[in-house]
This record gives C-alpha cells, sequence and structure tokens, in this order.
C-alpha cells in the first residue's frame, strides 16, 4: 500500500481558486450572492428523526449516569459477553 502526499495538488488548486476569487471580486467590486438552499421534505424528515433519536439517546445515557452514579447500574456480564464476541468476529470477516 503506497501513503503519499496526493493531496497537495487538491490544496493547491483550492488556493489559486480562492485567490482567483477574491482578487476578482476586488477587480470588479462585485459583491457576493447569497446563496438560497431548499431541503426537501424527505431531508427533513430525515434530520427530524436524526434529532429525536439523539434526543432519546442522550435520555437513555443520562439515565445510566445516574444510575452509575447512585450505585444501582446492573450489567449483565453474559450479554456483554455475547456482544464483545460478536464484534470480534465481525471484525476479523
Amino acid at each position: 500500500m503506497k501513503i503519499g502526499n496526493d493531496y497537495q495538488p487538491y490544496l493547491e488548486a483550492t488556493h489559486r481558486y480562492a485567490q482567483h476569487g477574491q482578487s476578482e471580486s476586488a477587480v470588479t467590486g462585485a459583491k457576493d450572492e447569497s446563496v438560497t438552499l431548499d431541503i426537501s421534505t424527505t431531508s427533513q424528515r430525515i434530520r427530524s428523526k436524526e434529532t429525536s433519536a439523539s434526543v432519546a439517546e442522550n435520555k437513555r445515557l443520562a439515565d445510566i449516569k445516574q444510575a452509575i452514579q447512585a450505585g444501582t447500574y446492573h450489567v449483565e456480564p453474559n450479554a456483554l459477553t455475547d456482544k464483545l464476541l460478536e464484534t470480534f468476529k465481525e471484525q476479523r470477516m
């Protein structure tokens, strides 16, 4: 496997583009145009589901943290072992 500095041409092109854009707007005195982006209803639904999922995940984590601090959190060793073995098997494949 070759590991190299393949991103350098991309960085140089991006830098040249940025300089060209700055010099052109300075010469013409043109203002930057604003861009309007309309998100489809499907995208909006996905985003709202992600937000609600993260809220539920945060609540679950807060409950676990509280149980750990109270000393009432119980770990199922067999379930934990099964999940660890499953993860290791997936990584080997």
